[in-house]
């Protein structure tokens, strides 16, 4: 999802989805427009952890498993995330 700020409103809308584990896979991009538009990361991995998904920050060369929160993640510097089912066990 890259919606320019507008990611958590795409996840809101596809929240039946969510509940019914129709999706999989979830690659979504955090940046300063989340501050422009008031939304947090925090907004996010809350709402898509609720429906059993698992959060990874994408970095070059690997998946980093973002296993609990931590405010430093709330950073608005532009990263990729990848929300992966926790039904999915090859990501573990």
């Amino acid at each position: 999802i890259y919606t320019e700020g507008s990611e958590f409103d795409v996840l809101k809308g596809a929240e039946g989805l969510l509940a019914k584990k129709a999706i999989e896979a979830i690659q979504f991009e955090y940046g300063g427009t989340y501050q422009s538009s008031g939304t947090t990361l925090f907004d996010v991995y809350s709402f898509l952890s609720s429906f059993g998904y698992q959060i990874y920050r994408i970095t070059e060369g690997a998946l980093i498993y973002i296993g609990n929160w931590h405010e430093k993640l709330e950073n608005y510097n532009y990263t990729n995330y990848l929300a992966i089912h926790d039904n999915n066990s090859n990501f573990q």
